[in-house]
């Protein structure tokens, strides 16, 4: 299980894209080291599943991080929605491929979202200088 959230600490890296710090947000909205808790694993058949608390620019966000079953160390996939208020994806056909191929799956809800508080993100608006 070290390996799994060994791979998850680097997947909130790349999360840290959907807290902020696209190229239109402003600078105070990136999240780049959120820290993170996990839940106790819920084995299934083929893959295990841990719950994910981390907070991000004051949010108090969950997730699910879902991971093969065999080995320790797998390459992860972190979903990351559209626009507009959504869940955390669960356990289905599009997760479940990335299980058989040995990939850990990371999903969580947007803010205000489900397990997620805080109101839903801002829209950030570009300005134009011309």
């Amino acid at each position: 299980m070290n390996g799994v959230r060994a791979a998850f600490v680097a997947g909130v890296v790349v999360l840290a894209g959907a807290c902020g710090g696209g190229v239109d947000d402003p600078e105070g909205a990136a999240c780049p080291a959120p820290p993170a808790t996990f839940g106790q694993a819920v084995v299934a058949s083929d893959h295990q599943e841990v719950p994910v608390h981390f907070t991000c620019s004051g949010a108090a966000l969950a997730g699910t991080l879902f991971a093969p079953r065999e080995g320790d160390h797998h390459p992860a996939v972190v979903w990351l929605h559209g626009s507009g208020e959504q869940p955390r994806l669960n356990y289905g056909p599009l997760v479940a491929a990335y299980i058989r191929d040995g990939i850990d799956f990371f999903s969580y809800d947007k803010r205000g979202v489900g397990e997620s508080e805080a109101p839903a993100a801002p829209m950030w608006t570009a300005t134009s200088t011309s």
